[in-house]
């Protein structure tokens, strides 16, 4: 049913009882009889019924023009209890508030899902309204320099979403508001810019061509004008020293765990084993749980050896107070002979 009352809704023209509109309301009617209604099957019988009650109450406030109270219940109902004609009001509400991008995105999205669902009168009467706002869309630009935008590890962000780089030049269409954008770039610290994009207040012309919404573009600085990061390789060499000490920390609890195989099987040998003399069994057991042994060893070594390499290459990161000292460094050296290993640590 509420799928049914936001149908009818969203092909209401507001402007009072005409012959338009009652022709509008007669193609509501037969496509919701031929029509399975949208699902909603995440929507509990609770949800439903506040998503309804809520809708309800936008549709009056938008009645008496107060959108900008709307806008937020239509929000909530199309997250309680998703539908087309919730979304299409909203949609509405966007364009009466200045919201033309949000507005223009909820109309396109109304035509998907109307195309999807062969419902043609309203995937037509979404399009129309979306083509009507697309040409006044205000549009934000990022214009970044050629050296930069070179940068393989280049982060763009857009109000905290990382863009793909293909998004990186596209003029997107927004909102009026504010607008953050944000760009790192290896060993160099974040530069960040807000750019204001205002409401349109002039009137839609009634006929004619529309106003063309306007590009807003950030100009992005040159490479050499970002301020480098004194910091870059003291989180990195952070970062090293904690890979290396955790591997080695693995491969202490590796060498234990092949140390308890090895006392196992030697233990196991004593079945086929009186004092020194062993059958093939037991002297076979006894020679795999003494190469087992000799490993659990050797990677304990080592990895004691690594975690010690790590933790020391952690505490001599240089601190984030001290810009100007060098990045230590550590080397850790594994060398093997007859006479077991020998790890060697250098920095």
């Amino acid at each position: 049913m509420i799928e049914a009352v936001r149908t009818v809704s969203m092909l209401q023209v507001r402007s009072g009882p005409s012959k338009h509109h009652c022709m509008l309301l007669a193609v509501a009617s037969l496509a919701l009889s031929i029509t399975v209604a949208q699902p909603s099957s995440a929507a509990t019988p609770k949800q439903a019924a506040e998503a309804e009650a809520t809708f309800k109450e936008a549709l009056a406030l938008m009645d008496n023009k107060k959108y900008v109270q709307a806008c937020p219940l239509l929000e909530k109902s199309q997250q309680l209890d998703p539908g087309m004609g919730t979304q299409f009001q909203l949609a509405q509400c966007y364009e009466h508030t200045g919201r033309l991008a949000s507005a223009w995105h909820n109309y396109r999205a109304v035509v998907r899902v109307a195309q999807m669902a062969n419902m043609s009168a309203r995937e037509q009467f979404a399009r129309k309204k979306a083509e009507s706002l697309e040409a006044r869309l205000p549009r934000l630009a990022i214009r970044l320099p050629s050296k930069l935008a070179a940068i393989e590890r280049l982060s763009v962000e857009r109000d905290g979403v990382q863009l793909e780089r293909s998004e990186w030049t596209s003029a997107v269409p927004v909102d009026p508001g504010p607008h953050h954008v944000t760009i790192t770039a290896p060993g160099k610290r974040p530069w960040s810019t807000e750019v204001q994009i205002p409401l349109d207040k002039t009137p839609v012309p009634t006929d004619g061509p529309p106003k063309k919404g306007k590009t807003f573009t950030v100009e992005a600085p040159e490479l050499d004008a970002l301020t480098d990061d004194p910091n870059s390789g003291s989180k990195t060499q952070l970062i090293t020293g904690v890979v290396v000490a955790g591997v080695g920390v693995a491969a202490i609890g590796a060498g234990v765990v092949v140390g308890l195989l090895a006392r196992s099987d030697f233990k196991a040998a004593d079945e086929y084993c009186k004092e020194n003399l062993c059958k093939q069994p037991g002297f076979d057991a006894r020679n795999s749980a003494r190469t087992q042994g000799d490993v659990s060893t050797g990677v304990v070594i080592a990895g004691a050896a690594m975690a010690t390499a790590g933790v020391i290459v952690w505490l001599t990161a240089p601190s984030s107070n001290a810009p100007d000292s060098e990045p230590a460094s550590a080397n850790l050296r594994l060398t093997v002979s007859p006479m077991g290993m020998n790890a060697q640590l250098t920095w």
